[in-house]
């Protein structure tokens, strides 16, 4: 048997806005080799998201507004397309 290649992924912590004004926070799951914002902008329409209180969900980049990241002190802020 081949052994498979598993890609590690990064905890990022960030608040998330939707589009119908809800707040989320928790973490994103960014590959290893990806900035967020590089997650943000390719192909794929959901993300793996963790609440604080430890809920997996999968959201989708459309309803998106705005995501603030919580791992930076400046309080960067990315859109989703």
């Amino acid at each position: 048997m081949a052994d498979s290649f598993i890609p590690t992924k990064d905890k990022t912590s960030v608040s998330i806005v939707l589009n119908d004004g809800e707040t989320l926070e928790g973490s994103l799951f960014v590959p290893s080799h990806d900035r967020l914002v590089d997650m943000l902008n390719d192909e794929r329409m959901f993300l793996p998201f963790e609440t604080t209180k430890g809920d997996f969900l999968v959201l989708n980049k459309a309803a998106i507004k705005t995501i603030s990241s919580r791992k930076e002190e400046r309080g960067l802020r990315l859109k989703a397309r």
